[in-house]
């Protein structure tokens, strides 16, 4: 078998072992064994169940990590022509096995530097993961964390990302729908104050392009009191996405003023919980870091590399702020399909981007050939 079949064979293998948030252990021994296998150093699992290999020593240490779970939705793993599919093609073990063929290559050359390979757990889901490999980890110099981005893109910037809890509760109670207008609707009043954070969002937090924009969203509502019944309650949860720059803090204090002015207004108690938080990261495009990445794409490909800025949320993000490292986000793949019910990944693009890693590896760390 040739070396890109070999490769290809490795992600049909990773994608057939379904490993989604807080399932991770069969794919992270089926990693493990790849890193023993291919003579990395120092290989094992931490208390989160992330798994770890190491390459060379000294400094500079470059940390290559992506995410091992999935999202909880298997699809029939298959290979089309020039496409596989399969749940985590594109997110992310697609990435994470690219990082992974490709730094194994450089485990029995002699350099200046170390390499930290990572396999890390329950990223859909949590921080858990991530914070129980960086608090073991504080020795790192520079970062990649791996996410599809169409193997010519190097994402230089993420926004935050707060999920906060919102119940609305009328001091009405409960009343009956025949003479509705003595009571007042939990569920009207709780889109009436959602729409009001909207609308400060949208008025004054609105940038040039999605990603310079303060964006909340609806992401779950309940309220339950009968089918007969005016409801006297309401939760929802919203997903409020900011870019670098923006002090989220601000943000709520402007939320908290509309919120006294809607209770007194519409004689209700509105409760906040902030669920969690993960601040936006930017890094400075001019790094000789990014360099080597783009000169590498641009080598492989034959075309100009791109850094771009999302508008998602990764742990790009919390390595970054976390360490107060350059962190980038590179890796093969569609963005646009992760989490869809066809997510695939192009063999051409996985196999470049093996390639464009290993020439990184190279150029970063000054190794000959």
């Amino acid at each position: 078998m040739d070396d890109e079949n070999y490769y290809i064979s490795l992600l049909l293998q990773a994608l057939k072992i379904f490993s989604p948030s807080g399932n991770e252990k069969k794919f992270a021994e089926f990693l493990y064994n790849f890193l023993i296998k291919h003579h990395f150093k120092n290989v094992r699992y931490d208390k989160a169940g992330n798994v770890i290999g190491e390459i060379g020593r000294g400094a500079p240490v470059l940390l290559l990590a992506s995410h091992m779970d999935t999202i909880n939705d298997f699809i029939e793993v298959k290979e089309e022509k020039d496409r596989i599919y399969g749940r985590g093609a594109v997110d992310a073990k697609g990435p994470l096995m690219a990082l992974a063929i490709a730094s194994s290559k450089f485990c029995d050359k002699d350099f200046n530097g170390k390499i930290i390979f990572a396999g890390i757990v329950k990223e859909e889901i949590s921080t858990d993961g991530i914070e129980t490999f960086l608090n073991n980890n504080r020795k790192i110099d520079f970062a990649i964390f791996s996410e599809p981005n169409n193997t010519k893109n190097i994402v230089v910037a993420y926004k935050g990302r707060t999920s906060l809890k919102v119940k609305l509760t009328s001091n009405k109670g409960i009343g009956h729908p025949a003479i509705s207008w003595l009571f007042k609707n939990s569920i009207e009043l709780a889109f009436q104050y959602y729409n009001q954070i909207k609308g400060l969002c949208n008025t004054k937090y609105k940038g040039r392009t999605p990603y310079f924009s303060v964006i909340p969203t609806i992401t779950e509502f309940k309220s339950a009191e009968g089918k007969n019944i005016i409801p006297s309650w309401a939760e929802f949860y919203l997903d409020i996405r900011y870019p670098y720059g923006i002090d989220i803090e601000n943000i709520f204090k402007e939320i908290d003023e509309i919120k006294l002015k809607f209770m007194e207004k519409n004689d209700c108690v509105i409760e906040h919980t902030i669920i969690s938080n993960v601040y936006p990261y930017s890094v400075n495009p001019k790094i000789e870091f990014i360099k080597y990445l783009s000169e590498s794409i641009e080598e492989i490909l034959n075309e100009k590399s791109k850094l771009t800025r999302k508008t998602g949320t990764t742990f790009m993000n919390v390595i970054g702020n976390t360490l107060k490292i350059p962190t980038i986000s590179y890796g093969p793949g569609d963005p646009t399909l992760e989490h869809t019910k066809g997510e695939y990944i192009l063999k051409e693009d996985f196999l470049n981007s093996i390639k464009i890693l290993e020439l990184f590896i190279k150029k970063f760390f000054m190794i000959l050939e």
